[in-house]
């Protein structure tokens, strides 16, 4: 139940950040933030878990990366 209650509050907090954020006009870089997230995630999980995905994962992966930059 307290796993609930933490997942939440933390919920809760990001979407009020990112209401923040958009009214306070920071609309880019709140949607690359968004973006990145998600990639930054599945990077640490490659690094640190040693989560290996096949090789067309990685290759979109890279893409998306590559783009970004």
């Amino acid at each position: 139940m307290i796993s609930l209650l933490v997942t939440s509050i933390l919920i809760g907090a990001n979407w009020g950040i990112f209401i923040y954020a958009v009214n306070s006009d920071h609309v880019l870089e709140t949607s690359m933030g968004y973006y990145i997230n998600p990639l930054i995630s599945i990077f640490l999980g490659m690094v640190f878990f040693e989560s290996r995905k096949n090789n067309c994962y990685s290759i979109s992966y890279m893409q998306c990366f590559i783009y970004d930059i």
